[in-house]
């Protein structure tokens, strides 16, 4: 059971594994060709397929292929069974869904319509973070010398990329979080066995 506690965000940052740094700079770096590259060509171990979601029709979700503008209909019935649908539904929004291939089945399913945009803490602290939606991530508030590059889903999992602020190690460190639950108004995920809970502006 995660423990709901009403932390700092840069606390997140700590578990991270990061060893924050007093006095660093809050300027964020520029983005580098490596990022560029690594958004054209995806990692080949990664099975997410960013859809349009067209319909849902009884046990049948109706779909539409963002890189190959395909459309195509799955089976809901594992989803719902996983209960692994995170977001609302609806027509005309961007998904990341993971689909079992040879039955046809959405194992996974995240709205990140949804999920990009700004997630501010539920402690009132003010801190918290920005999701656009090229997958840049930035900080929101004091992070201690930690900056935000850029976020992604990952076979159904939501990874977070930070550097150090100062420019004394520009090499990105990638951390996966689960996802707990997300609706227009509030994003729930979990690391390292504790809950953060994040609301809009």
């Amino acid at each position: 059971m995660y423990k709901r506690q009403g932390l700092y965000f840069v606390l997140l940052i700590v578990t991270l594994g990061f060893n924050a740094c007093s006095g660093c700079s809050n300027s964020a770096p520029q983005r580098t060709e490596a990022d560029a590259a690594r958004k054209a060509n995806p990692d080949p171990k990664d099975s997410t397929m960013y859809v349009v979601l067209d319909a849902i029709k009884g046990d049948s979700m109706y779909v539409t292929n963002m890189q190959t503008q395909r459309k195509l209909v799955y089976s809901t019935t594992l989803l719902k069974n996983t209960q692994q649908s995170f977001g609302t539904m609806k027509p005309k929004e961007n998904l990341a869904i993971m689909v079992e291939l040879n039955s046809k089945n959405i194992k996974s399913a995240i709205n990140i319509t949804e999920l990009q945009g700004l997630w501010l803490l539920s402690d009132k602290s003010g801190n918290g973070m920005r999701l656009d939606e090229d997958g840049a991530a930035s900080n929101v508030g004091d992070l201690n010398g930690i900056t935000l590059r850029s976020w992604r889903v990952m076979n159904g999992k939501l990874i977070i990329s930070c550097i150090k602020s100062d420019g004394s190690d520009y090499h990105e460190k990638e951390h996966k979080v689960d996802i707990h639950f997300l609706s227009p108004s509030k994003l729930t995920f979990g690391y390292n066995g504790v809950q953060y809970d994040f609301g809009r502006e």
